[in-house]
């Protein structure tokens, strides 16, 4: 812990990788939007979605050719042992983020914003989500190095 104290500001970038994280898991868990709370809105509003532009395509491309590991206690081992423990922390939260929008969080939008009606029918993204984002990630864990 001490380590991360002495980092300096890059201190910080594990606490602001928190908020995206947030905001993944707000759009993630159902009945979520009954959450109209200003402490809520600010921790975890759909403005911290943005910078998942860049970092959930990012860890993805650097899975894809082997420069990021998949499970995120070997990606926060490579990435402390390189950069420092407050760098692996937020690479680690960033893998984290990934997974959920490769796995689980696509399908739980849509059915959030679909309409009422034809949500029975729409049932069935979520176990094809997981099929696809988990066999996704399953080929990269077996060539994995």
């Amino acid at each position: 812990m001490n380590a991360l104290m002495t980092a300096g500001p890059a201190a910080l970038l594990p606490l602001l990788m928190l908020f995206p994280l947030a905001a993944t898991i707000r759009q993630t868990w159902p009945g979520s939007e009954r959450c109209k709370g200003v402490v809520s809105s600010a921790v975890s509003g759909a403005s911290w979605l943005v910078p998942l532009i860049f970092i959930v395509p990012m860890c993805v491309g650097l899975m894809i050719v082997g420069q990021l590991s998949p499970l995120p206690q070997r990606a926060f081992a490579s990435a402390a042992a390189s950069h420092g423990p407050a760098i692996g922390l937020a690479v680690a939260i960033a893998v984290v983020i990934a997974e959920l929008w490769l796995i689980l969080t696509p399908a739980m939008v849509i059915m959030r914003f679909s309409n009422p009606a034809q949500r029975a029918a729409m049932r069935a993204l979520i176990p094809l989500n997981l099929l696809l984002g988990g066999g996704f990630l399953a080929i990269i864990l077996a060539v994995w190095p």
